[in-house]
């Protein structure tokens, strides 16, 4: 039962002794009179306010969920430029206040202990009643993201090379503090390129020290796509940065944005740009390990790794023929084992939403309501974190209505040129020879399946026909992929229709593959909007 409060209307539980708006008692008295030493609310910061006696504020150069970044002038210092952080107390439990005010003053420590010419010095920290703020250095420059958003070419390696080799020196020495400080949100929206091109690093809001006795960290927090696993199943450490700055490198090369991505899925970075380097592949690649101890150590050993000089192409001693009629080859040898990925389709009737996202959420590594969110929106295809007795716990969440399976998502690495790759990122389907030598000196017949051993070196051309089947097509095929997940797989027989040999996609489930449709009332709604716009 509720009662209604006598002095401001609102609805308040039978239990409760005072109104949790105004105050006032719930037997009629009138509310508490305020405290002689309460100050007001202080107004919105506005251009020309005057904060704390000395720094006239101009503008506004950011703002995030619970802060607001200015442009101010410190009037004792000859209006020297510095930037101020505000962060307004406006939490709706004490819990909450507690919280954000603990970590505002720890981001404000950590500063203040830290000297790095790629970090922003810390001037002073004040509190205006409900709103603290934090003075730091006035950093010009461009975002990261922005500057990625703007351009319609990705990086070049060498330059990615020079900032991976710039964060990676400036993240040792935030690991080699006593306590080791992990950033935890190391993305391009939190890092700034000086007109000078020298990167600076912003934003240490959930910056934290290390502790070795602490199996889990007090609160996960980080970037949907630039976040390891650890930072939602448990304690963030070194290897977690460099996650974080294997993302961001991806990122930089590609321009594909892994926050609007499916978390912890990155394809083959020469599978988008070619021009990259099989070495810098591999190095972002291992950093991108799901499993951290598969990763690189410490940020020392990848700065090891990205400055040690490219080995050269080896010279081949003959001349080389190609085939007189096939072109050259376009894929080169795949590469190592993709982990496994939880793939549901549809739900059943009568399914268990609920008990389905208590099942699903540990398999995952993500809390029940991500999991929820994600059965709501099938298909879904996400990399899956605990593999322990995956059989019985893929059988019980079918037994509650869900169709689901695990699938090994990446078949091979295919490394095309920009005009195939444009071409199969429009069409969805392309044919291709594929005519070099596999490891082991093998070859692959697509038409027979028939594997033999040749006496060429690894990459070297295959003119000759198969062995056992005589054609001399053993090498053509047809590579798809899907248009709503981006997985890539092969079709052997390329003179049929592809949709008939593979009538859904192994990684996502999706029936209309080449479309990139759902099926249901999904798909139908995404059809009529494609046709004829938002409905209404």
């Amino acid at each position: 039962m509720q009662s209604i409060c006598a002095h401001c209307g609102t609805r308040v539980p039978d239990s409760y002794r005072f109104c949790t708006v105004c105050g006032a008692r719930m037997d009629g008295a009138p509310p508490p009179p305020a405290p002689p030493f309460a100050r007001p609310a202080p107004a919105p910061v506005t251009a020309s306010s005057m904060l704390a006696g000395r720094y006239t504020v101009d503008k506004v150069l950011g703002r995030g969920g619970m802060s607001t970044v200015y442009q101010a002038y410190d009037t004792r210092f000859s209006n020297r430029v510095v930037a101020i952080k505000e962060m307004v107390d406006s939490f709706a439990t004490p819990e909450e206040r507690a919280e954000a005010t603990r970590d505002f003053l720890r981001e404000a420590d950590i500063l203040a202990a830290l000297r790095h010419p790629a970090i922003p010095a810390v001037f002073d920290r004040f509190s205006v009643n409900t709103r603290h703020y934090l003075v730091m250095e006035h950093i010009e420059g461009e975002n990261m993201e922005a500057a990625l958003h703007a351009r319609a070419a990705p990086y070049s390696e060498q330059q990615a090379r020079a900032w991976a080799i710039e964060l990676c020196a400036l993240l040792r020495y935030l690991h080699e503090q006593q306590p080791p400080v992990i950033f935890r949100d190391l993305k391009p929206g939190n890092i700034l390129i000086e007109p000078s091109g020298r990167l600076r690093l912003i934003d240490f809001g959930i910056a934290r020290f290390f502790k070795q006795a602490q199996s889990s960290d007090t609160t996960a927090l980080g970037t949907s796509g630039y976040a390891s696993p650890e930072h939602y199943t448990g304690q963030t450490d070194s290897r977690s940065d460099i996650y974080s700055l294997g993302a961001t490198l991806h990122h930089v090369l590609t321009l594909r944005d892994p926050s609007r991505q499916p978390p912890f899925q990155f394809p083959p970075i020469r599978l988008l740009n070619p021009t990259v380097s099989p070495e810098l592949e591999a190095i972002i690649g291992r950093a991108l390990a799901t499993d951290r101890a598969a990763r690189f150590a410490s940020t020392r050993e990848i700065e090891t790794a990205l400055t040690a000089r490219p080995r050269a192409p080896r010279a081949r001693t003959g001349p080389m023929t190609p085939p007189p009629i096939m072109p050259p080859p376009t894929v080169l040898p795949a590469t190592g084992p993709s982990p496994l990925v939880l793939v549901i389709t549809r739900l059943r009737r009568g399914a268990d939403l609920g008990a389905l996202a208590r099942e699903v959420a540990p398999l995952i590594g993500q809390p029940e309501p991500a999991a929820l969110d994600l059965l709501r929106r099938l298909p879904m295809a996400v990399p899956l974190v605990s593999v322990n007795r995956l059989g019985e716990k893929l059988k019980r969440i079918q037994q509650l209505g869900a169709d689901a399976r695990h699938v090994a998502p990446a078949t091979e690495s295919i490394h095309l040129d920009p005009a195939l790759m444009q071409e199969l990122l429009t069409h969805h389907q392309i044919v291709i020879w594929d005519v070099r030598v596999g490891a082991g000196r093998t070859c692959y017949c697509r038409r027979c399946g028939n594997r033999w051993v040749t006496s060429k070196a690894v990459g070297d051309f295959v003119p000759q026909v198969c062995n056992r089947c005589k054609r001399d097509d053993w090498s053509k095929r047809r590579l798809c992929k899907c248009a709503w997940c981006g997985h890539e797989f092969e079709v052997n027989d390329y003179d049929a229709n592809p949709e008939r040999l593979r009538p859904f996609c192994e990684c996502c489930g999706l029936r209309d593959w080449r479309q990139g449709r759902r099926s249901g009332w999904q798909g139908f709604v995404e059809t009529f909007r494609g046709l004829f716009g938002p409905p209404g």
